[in-house]
């Protein structure tokens, strides 16, 4: 086989495993096999191929369960750049697992700052739109939903 049906071959099969595991029911929340799968892609070859790895692995979800929105693209592109960021940073650190874990809480951890869910820090998103829940398709965080004293407006 071809170096770069090689390539290709397994970008298409992790593509699948991705979507096989996100449509996995009740499955824990918090794993998330898109970035685990991106960040040897770019690694191994470069960050266009991460970039176009997580947006293809979310545009590929949301169409097939009918969700596409426009959440689908805040979320692909919040991906993609995790993408780059991560063939960037994959550069600069060897490839283990140590390296692998740093990478992804340090990131979750800003994404969870950037659109709201931390307990900590409030997003600049939900001070400046009325309802962005409604923009990206998540859950207001939790203290937006326990500081109104009322789940019904969540509903």
């Amino acid at each position: 086989m071809d170096t770069n049906n090689k390539k290709y071959f397994k970008f298409s099969l992790a593509l699948i495993v991705c979507l096989l595991a996100r449509l996995i029911p009740f499955r824990a929340p918090n794993v998330e096999p898109i970035l685990a799968a991106t960040m040897p892609f770019s690694k191994a070859y470069g960050a266009l191929f991460g970039f176009f790895f997580a947006v293809l692995s979310i545009l590929l979800y949301d169409a097939l369960t009918e969700t596409l929105g426009a959440q689908t693209f805040f979320t692909a592109g919040a991906f993609g750049i995790l993408g780059v960021w991560s063939a960037s940073y994959f550069k600069k650190n060897k490839a283990n697992a140590w390296n692998y874990a740093r990478f992804a809480i340090f990131v979750f951890r800003c994404v969870d700052r950037a659109d709201g869910r931390s307990d900590f820090f409030p997003s600049v998103v939900y001070r400046i739109l009325p309802r962005p829940d409604s923009i990206h398709g998540a859950a207001p965080p939790r203290q937006y939903r326990f500081r109104s004293g009322s789940f019904s407006r969540d509903l």
